[in-house]
């Protein structure tokens, strides 16, 4: 192995924690009321730290230097989390055509819309 694979490895996990705050951004924005929102941000810290706790446990002792088995979990992970971004697109995408159904024929003026703005309404409370 030379010693570019490693620094490599090393570059390409740094990205990673630019694609975790993603993912809180991209929830956290996408789901409505606050009691809702603060619910949903506080599971992904709970998984999150779950992770974490569990993460060093797949990097056995016998296995240095290579370490299959905890790199292939990172790999399995990250899969899993790409994998989940595009459920969240298309999830989001269907709740928006589901929405602007909803609000075909619905006349809504800027007051009813800014009234709804400020009030804890969950996504699925407010079709506005």
């Amino acid at each position: 192995m030379s010693v570019r694979a490693p620094l490599t490895n090393s570059y390409m996990t740094g990205s990673y924690q630019a694609s975790f705050v993603l993912c809180l951004s991209l929830i956290t924005s996408n789901v409505g009321g606050q009691t809702k929102k603060m619910l949903v941000s506080g599971c992904i810290w709970l998984g999150a730290c779950v992770g974490n706790i569990a993460g060093p446990f797949f990097y056995k002792t016998d296995q240095a230097p290579k370490y299959p088995l905890g790199i292939g979990s990172l790999l399995v992970c990250n899969c899993i989390e790409l994998a989940l971004f595009f459920v969240f697109r298309f999830a989001f995408m269907w709740e928006n055509k589901k929405k602007a159904k909803a609000r075909e024929g619905m006349t809504i003026s800027e007051a009813d819309r800014n009234a709804t703005a400020f009030q804890d309404l969950t996504d699925k409370q407010n079709i506005k």
